[in-house]
């Protein structure tokens, strides 16, 4: 996958998302966006998408914060330890 020199991943997303609504308002909101589901997370409420290329990221992270359910929205980064 294409990374930019921060080392964070330039069209992926991670979106965290309400329990109780669940992921279905996502990943339905996925599927219209042209978003490809990478990864869903099992030990927590979240999945890892990846953005179509010609979509601009911050236009897609404002287009999946309004998303029911939807708690966070974060560009996938690398954090390195010292």
């Amino acid at each position: 996958m294409e990374q930019n020199r921060n080392n964070r991943t330039r069209r992926t997303l991670i979106i965290m998302y309400n329990a109780e609504t669940g992921n279905a308002p996502l990943l339905k909101a996925a599927e219209e966006y042209g978003a490809k589901v990478i990864y869903k997370y099992g030990n927590f409420n979240g999945v890892a998408l990846e953005i179509p290329e010609g979509k601009d990221i911050t236009e897609a992270i404002k287009y999946f914060r309004a998303v029911e359910g939807v708690i966070s929205v974060n560009r996938d980064n690398t954090v390195r330890l010292l």
